[in-house]
């Protein structure tokens, strides 16, 4: 399959970073990996995203400055947390994410939630 959309995936936890990419890849994507905000911010300076998938708690930066700096460049976001809760859910979407999953969970899940959100950008 032939690289339709490029997805920024930032997570300071390399594994995380790690598995995602691989998945990502296998499903066709291009996979561009931040291990912060600070970083992830800076990819969206320089490099065309379709959509990012940000953890929430990291050091410096943080998921929230990513997704919005995502939304106002009109880019999906997908957060993933181990630290949220319905509150946090509800903020995340009223700021902007497509989604919100929290962790630990299912490649399968999440990949279904991508492909929810590239499906609705064609």
């Amino acid at each position: 399959m032939d690289p339709k959309f490029r997805i920024l995936v930032v997570d300071d936890e390399r594994l995380i970073r790690w598995t995602l990419k691989t998945a990502l890849s296998k499903e066709g994507y291009l996979v561009d990996i931040a291990e912060d905000g600070s970083q992830a911010l800076e990819l969206l300076e320089t490099v065309p995203v379709d959509l990012v998938i940000t953890d929430l708690a990291m050091p410096g930066k943080n998921g929230w400055d990513v997704i919005e700096e995502s939304r106002k460049r009109k880019v999906r976001s997908i957060m993933i947390t181990c630290q949220g809760d319905h509150k946090t859910k509800v903020a995340a979407e009223n700021k902007g994410a497509y989604a919100y999953i929290e962790k630990p969970f299912k490649v399968a899940e999440l990949m279904d939630i991508v492909k929810g959100a590239m499906g609705s950008i064609c």
